[in-house]
């Protein structure tokens, strides 16, 4: 059957309206043949809504080639270039109606003729709110090669539906050649890249620092490969003015060409939550928590930890649900973490070779930012001769492991350990310390109870042996008595089941005084 269509001023006939489409830019108007190219969807002709909805979807779907619309969590996303990046932009209902109209000819009949028409009201609404399971999965997009699951090093451009990157080479970043089999003269030159050009000026406090901070730089390019979360890289200098901010800053101009995204840390967690959730929904490869003095915050622990990550999105009822592959740094002078977080950290130490170290001189490179933009090609190149060196030789994991992080820190110690490089994790039980003085307080404590060898006794009576030896202050405080044993017995009820030192703190509830009885019991290694 044979249907009039206008089109414009024109009347033509045509009998075959279901064309595949293909993908045109949302900010540029369509040609004839690119109309033409789409199939009709008819508003009036009898189809039910879910038809009409069902319609749109197939007809998104045949437009996005090659794709540039995708999922990632329960959103939708679309690719944008801005200047000569490739930015990913978060789908809202009008920008889903604009892609739903230049999907199809939208008509309706008319006395007898088809004319143009707009799509029911209902459809982008629903387009967003139950994202289509078909559109391909956005997992990063990339200006450098990155590491697949596969354990291949992703050079072809464009978007690769196997391990869901985008990779948007940059016009500028014309790459070495990366050996397939690296020699170790290969490995060699590039730690040498790393450490006498590159790190050279960073007074790093001990070898494993150093170590770390290469880690650092390799972590991006391997990130979309690790099962699981990746550490907290704390940055750390006794006084401002040691170059953290500089190093954090050339990590990300290395692997994404650009100075790196910047938080400040709330004391509001809701105000923390809602910073993380916005960072995460723009897809920042690396985020970067800005000159911390003191964190202790649930919403940054739990944000290193979490594969994925769950929020309401601001403003509205909808709950987002997003992948969480991002790498996260700290930066500040000494400041202390909650053992949370330095459990969850991985510490970086500059230390202060000058009272004034800001007004340092005579470096090897007196504008390393610049340097590193005019070098990046040959440091991306380093990077990646490292990592191709330790799939040649079949990907070995490293020994040493990091709880919650074990399959990164195994993989990142595999490519150090590959490249005969030392140190890695080496510090990490003294940052632990560091970060948790309670813990030796209470240590003093048990060493105290034990030694007297005392059986099950009330708070009361711990918090007078505490009082007279001066031991664990913080759990008493400094209000009169009464509130001193309020707060030491709730001190003291956290730390029931932990082991110290080979004993555990133990408590009962006495059957006749209805009064909580505590005790330590050796446990056998």
């Amino acid at each position: 059957m044979l249907i009039r269509r206008a089109v414009g001023r024109n009347l033509y006939e045509r009998s075959d309206m279901a064309i595949v489409a293909r993908f045109a830019n949302d900010a540029l108007p369509l040609t004839r043949a690119e109309r033409a190219a789409r199939p009709a969807i008819i508003t009036n002709g009898g189809l039910a809504l879910r038809e009409l909805i069902a319609a749109a979807r197939d007809a998104v779907l045949a437009a996005n080639e090659p794709p540039s619309l995708f999922r990632v969590g329960n959103q939708i996303v679309r690719l944008a270039r801005i200047e000569d990046r490739v930015v990913q932009e978060p789908m809202s209902k009008e920008m889903m109606l604009a892609r739903i109209m230049r999907a199809a000819n939208w008509m309706k009949v008319f006395q007898g003729v088809l004319v143009g028409s707009k799509p029911p009201a209902e459809i982008a609404p629903d387009y967003v709110a139950n994202v289509d399971p078909r559109l391909p999965e956005l997992r990063r997009v990339a200006v450098v090669p990155l590491l697949r699951r596969d354990g291949t090093l992703l050079y072809e451009e464009g978007y690769d539906a196997s391990s869901g990157i985008y990779f948007a080479r940059p016009p500028d970043l014309i790459l070495p050649t990366i050996p397939e089999k690296p020699t170790q003269a290969d490995v060699d030159g590039a730690l040498n890249l790393v450490r006498e050009q590159l790190l050279v000026d960073f007074p790093f406090a001990a070898p494993s620092d150093w170590t770390h901070a290469l880690a650092l730089l390799i972590t991006p390019f391997i990130r979309l490969c690790v099962d699981g979360p990746t550490p907290l890289f704390a940055i750390v200098a006794p006084c401002p003015g040691s170059g953290k901010g500089l190093l954090a800053d050339i990590v990300h101009l290395i692997f994404d060409g650009t100075t790196c995204p910047v938080s400040t840390i709330s004391t509001d967690e809701s105000e923390m939550r809602k910073k993380l959730t916005a960072m995460l929904i723009k897809g920042f490869a690396v985020i970067l928590l800005d000159n911390v003095n003191a964190v202790d915050s649930a919403q940054i622990a739990a944000a290193v930890t979490a594969v994925r990550w769950s929020d309401r999105l601001l403003g509205k009822s909808r709950l987002l649900d997003l992948p969480n592959q991002t790498v996260w740094m700290l930066t500040g002078n000494n400041p202390t973490l909650s053992m949370e977080l330095a459990r969850r950290s991985v510490r970086i130490r500059i230390a202060s070779s000058s009272e004034r170290p800001w007004e340092r001189n005579g470096f090897t490179h007196a504008d390393l930012r610049s340097w590193v933009r005019a070098n990046r090609p040959k440091l991306v190149g380093a990077i990646l001769v490292l990592i191709q060196n330790w799939i040649a030789i079949g990907r070995p994991m490293g020994s040493t492991t990091m709880g919650s992080f074990e399959h990164w820190s195994q993989t990142v110690g595999g490519i150090l350990g590959a490249a005969r490089v030392e140190g890695f994790l080496d510090d990490r039980h003294e940052f632990y310390a560091a970060a948790d003085p309670e813990t030796d307080e209470w240590r003093a404590f048990v060493a105290d109870w034990r030694e007297r060898r005392i059986g099950k006794v009330r708070a009361r009576d711990l918090l007078d042996r505490a009082i007279e030896n001066d031991l664990v202050p913080d759990a008493i405080g400094n209000g009169n008595i009464q509130a001193q044993l309020a707060r030491f017995s709730k001190a003291l009820k956290r730390q029931v089941g932990r082991l110290i030192d080979g004993y555990r703190i133990c408590s009962e509830m006495d059957p006749h005084t209805k009064v909580a009885l505590y005790w330590v019991e050796e446990v056998a290694p």
